[in-house]
């Protein structure tokens, strides 16, 4: 039979452009489409007649094992080999010989053939059990994949499956959104979205709708995606703004598809445990052979009760056979992985092959380009200072929903600013290069050089900032609600972010920054929705 060949999808020859490099109009045209696509959308005929061509919004999944495939993989071993012939051999000796040597023979026999059927089947059970449930955990990573999107069709705006979005609808975009697909922005208010799954940069990158030209030497496919700040990726979130974009790629042909791909393409290997649990199974089935072989051989020409006996020497040799099988190290291999993957998941890791976890207990080295790939995303106000005092805040919220959460503490992230002011010009200019060329702090604005250092000045004049000093309440004490409203409501009321339920992190929407000023507020009794409701 000849070799079958491979379909091709027009969008790995009709829709691989270097989108990124194309302005908004360019763009439109390569796809094919008018240039008031972003006021109509496509129409229902045309959507439907591009999904028809260019396949549904989907990855393809990796095709799973039945479970006879399962099976076949956990007793295809040298060892079961072993103890299925003893069973075959134990079936023969009940149904023929044993009835006729009476009750306790026959239910010796049929005991046999039960105790290492179970064996197996016990073994088996708990592989595909335990491989199973990893499976299951792993499929939780495809609600990483939107459900609907928003798209214009017809002129109008409509909500439609993400599966049926196909390239050049018009996608609209907004706060917490999960982008559907691969699009080419023609329109960003304010955009920025994370694309930590794709490229590792833990910050939401901004977007606008300029078209990006290479650098110097480079093609436009060498271009890193965290740059292409005109694209925003499927499976992605919208952490900021809002945005249209046109679908240019679906399914497989998405950068999180292409990735989805490569792993299902990976060849299976076997790790060490595995490779050694398979030698030393040969090992043990040569030397159970010659242990049978020999005892057979003593059973049948030495032995006062079984010589001459073919059967009978047969079954003893296999007794012995059974007697040095190890059936249970399989099941004990299987258990020791399952409470490893147990230990993982338990620490916000999700294994789905059982072997991999011995693969990462033999990991000595991590390589990590930068912090942002290990970091969570996540960020916590911890202290607000105002021009007089510094207020640090319990990020735990020991004290509820309460204003008490935030306590006057002077000396909270002042100590830095304090030694500053403690040295005089020399000192400073020691630290950096040896220039008499006024040193600026990092933000050029700030207008921080040794020029206008008071040499004089006390940690109190740092902390104090003029005017009353126990304003609004004195050190150690904290703050009443309307004024902690008063301080922190422009980060209430500027933000478009959602916290999750009950002020924690499960279910939030939105930038790190400002979920952690939503988050304060919260904590310390003010009513965000009110708020936001009488502004």
């Amino acid at each position: 039979m000849g070799k079958k060949e491979e379909v091709i999808n027009p969008q790995q020859t009709e829709l691989a452009k270097p989108w990124h490099t194309l302005s908004v109009e360019e763009a439109i045209a390569a796809i094919g489409l008018k240039s008031d696509l972003a006021k109509t959308g496509l129409s229902t005929d045309d959507a439907a007649s591009r999904l028809s061509k260019y396949g549904p919004n989907k990855m393809t999944e990796k095709v799973k094992k039945t479970l006879l495939q399962r099976i076949w993989h956990h007793i295809n071993n040298v060892l079961v080999y072993v103890l299925l012939v003893v069973a075959a051999v134990s079936l023969v000796m009940a149904v023929t010989t044993a009835p006729a040597k009476g009750f306790q023979a026959e239910f010796s026999s049929w005991f046999q053939v039960a105790l290492i059927l179970s064996v197996i089947t016990l073994n088996t059970w708990i592989g595909i059990y335990q491989e199973g449930n990893a499976e299951k955990a792993a499929d939780a990573l495809k609600n990483m994949l939107s459900t609907d999107a928003r798209v214009i069709r017809g002129g109008k705006e409509v909500m439609v499956p993400a599966a049926d979005i196909a390239p050049g609808d018009v996608c609209l975009l907004g706060l917490g959104d999960k982008i559907p697909a691969d699009l080419r922005m023609i329109s960003v208010s304010n955009l920025a979205t994370g694309e930590a799954a794709l490229t590792g940069e833990s910050v939401p990158i901004d977007k606008h709708t300029d078209a990006i030209q290479p650098g110097e030497g480079l093609n436009a496919d060498q271009v890193p995606l965290g740059d292409r700040k005109n694209m925003t990726y499927s499976a992605t979130l919208v952490a900021q703004g809002s945005g249209i974009g046109i679908v240019i790629a679906t399914g497989d042909f998405t950068q999180i598809g292409t990735i989805n791909r490569l792993v299902n393409q990976t060849a299976a290997i076997k790790t060490d445990v595995l490779r050694q649990i398979d030698q030393i199974s040969k090992y043990l089935f040569l030397a159970i052979c010659t242990m049978c072989l020999s005892t057979f051989l003593v059973a049948f020409f030495h032995s006062e009760t079984y010589k001459g006996d073919p059967l009978e020497s047969v079954n003893i040799a296999l007794v012995c056979a059974v007697a040095m099988v190890p059936e249970g190290l399989e099941a004990i291999v299987t258990l020791t992985y399952s409470y490893a993957v147990k230990v993982m998941a338990s620490q916000n890791a999700i294994v789905r092959a059982l072997p991999a976890v011995e693969t990462l207990g033999s990991v000595t080295v991590i390589c990590s380009d930068k912090t942002g790939t290990l970091t969570q995303n996540i960020m916590s106000l911890t202290a607000f200072v105002t021009s007089n005092a510094h207020y640090k805040n319990d990020v735990d919220a020991n004290a509820g929903r309460a204003p008490a959460n935030f306590v006057r503490e002077d000396s909270y992230l002042a100590e830095r600013a304090v030694q500053d002011f403690k040295k005089d010009g020399k000192e400073i200019l020691a630290d950096g290069p040896n220039s008499a060329a006024g040193r600026r702090g990092h933000n050029p604005s700030f207008h921080f050089t040794t020029d206008n250092i008071e040499a004089g000045a006390s940690p109190e004049a740092v902390a104090g900032g003029g005017g009353d000093p126990n304003f609004p309440v004195k050190e150690g004490e904290s703050p009443d609600k309307d004024w902690i409203i008063s301080a922190l409501s422009c980060g209430v009321l500027c933000s478009k972010c959602v916290l999750g339920e009950g002020g924690g992190r499960e279910g939030e929407i939105g930038n790190p920054t400002e979920l952690s000023i939503l988050r304060a507020s919260y904590f310390a009794g003010v009513d965000i929705e009110e708020m936001k409701s009488d502004s």
